[in-house]
């Protein structure tokens, strides 16, 4: 800060007005360089403060578009280690959702049931990425026996505590109840 950039292409907008240059760059740290490093040729009062009038009113308008990151709270636990943890969640006993903060991009929150990662329990964790939503079985190497894993992905502060229907399940399940209904009148 404070030193003329000789390398104006990395600013977004350069404003020249008499006797000031203010120079506004894209990012916000460089936007208060830019209200530090405005430089007044002008000795006037009136002109000093319109300036800074002007760099403040830039400054709030800029600061609108800034977007505000919160992380996405989910339950995390293994119920190889956590009783509550179990794949039929208790809400009465099971702790409140965490914060995914500590996970860079965190979006999601996925519970893993069965075999996962060559554990078998329940798993309750944040995730940067989709692991969609399937069962499949899967096979231990030098175990004979199958074992069912389940993964769901979910986007939701605290929505990986169990298996939530999809919006859509509803009205399926009402169609299914009409035509049911029609047939047993038509027989």
């Amino acid at each position: 800060c404070g030193v003329q950039q000789k390398f104006e292409s990395f600013f977004s907008y350069r404003f020249y007005k008499r006797d000031a240059i203010i120079s506004v760059p894209g990012s916000a740290w460089g936007l208060l360089c830019a209200v530090a490093s405005v430089r007044q040729r002008s000795t006037s009062l009136a002109m000093a403060s319109s300036w800074w009038l002007l760099v403040s009113a830039v400054a709030t308008v800029m600061s609108c578009f800034l977007a505000s990151v919160e992380a996405i709270y989910c339950h995390q636990c293994d119920s190889n280690q956590h009783l509550h943890c179990s794949e039929q969640w208790d809400h009465s006993s099971s702790p409140e959702p965490a914060s995914c903060d500590h996970l860079f991009e965190a979006s999601y929150c996925v519970k893993a049931t069965g075999m996962y990662e060559g554990r078998i329990g329940t798993f309750r964790f944040c995730s940067s990425r989709d692991r969609g939503h399937y069962c499949d079985y899967v096979q231990r190497p030098g175990d004979d026996r199958e074992y069912r894993a389940c993964i769901y992905t979910c986007t939701g502060d605290g929505c990986n505590a169990s298996v939530a229907l999809e919006p859509w399940t509803g009205s399926i399940a009402l169609l299914l109840l009409i035509v049911i209904a029609r047939a047993a009148v038509v027989l």
